[in-house]
């Protein structure tokens, strides 16, 4: 886990607008502060402007706030964020509307299902000049995958893991008509340079 710097550089001053009638910081205000330190977390993390340039995107679902302190005009405002978890893989599904990815077969799993997953013309095109094995049944906008072997043997062992995630991510990238390898998920390398 990483940990956070001990002295924040400051992200906001409190400003005189920002203050109710009891010279506190309006309650609305922190939602605002909050949201220009996602939007600093966002860059640090490779979700700023240019994640946002190839297509996609990120929003908040819910929000919870605990008002622990007060704030005043002028006071600078620091923060400091941890990530409790992530999974681009799911985030990428999400974003082509899937809701399953399951491997299947006797005794062993063989092929990959991929569903919701509904594909025009073009992608059906693209799917069958990839995997000439593929299948695609509209009626249910699923599609099957025979999952790749890890080597040119005959007896190789399909692939697994990060490897089988990747095919997943870089096949919906290529159905869509986008580069495969745009997303890595094999790894995660925070952004430290170059905020965008």
């Amino acid at each position: 886990m990483l940990t956070p710097p001990p002295n924040p550089p400051i992200l906001a001053t409190v400003r005189p607008d920002w203050v109710d009638n009891n010279g506190h910081m309006n309650m609305g205000f922190y939602l605002v502060v909050f949201d220009m330190a996602c939007d600093t977390l966002w860059a640090d993390l490779g979700l700023g402007a240019p994640f946002r340039a190839r297509g996609f995107t990120t929003f908040a679902a819910e929000t919870w706030v605990n008002y622990v302190r007060e704030l005043h005009a002028g006071q600078p405002l620091t923060s400091t964020s941890e990530v409790l978890g992530h999974d681009a893989k799911r985030l990428l599904c999400r974003h082509y509307g899937v809701t399953e990815v399951s491997a299947t077969g006797a005794g062993s799993a063989t092929t990959l299902r991929i569903t919701p997953l509904p594909l025009p013309d073009s992608a059906q095109v693209r799917l069958k000049r990839l995997y000439p094995a593929a299948g695609y049944r509209a009626t249910t906008s699923t599609v099957q995958v025979p999952i790749p072997r890890a080597g040119a043997t005959i007896g190789a062992p399909r692939i697994r893991d990060l490897e089988l995630v990747q095919m997943v991510a870089d096949l919906l990238l290529t159905l869509a008509g986008r580069p495969a390898g745009d997303v890595d998920l094999t790894t995660f390398t925070p952004v430290t340079q170059g905020r965008g």
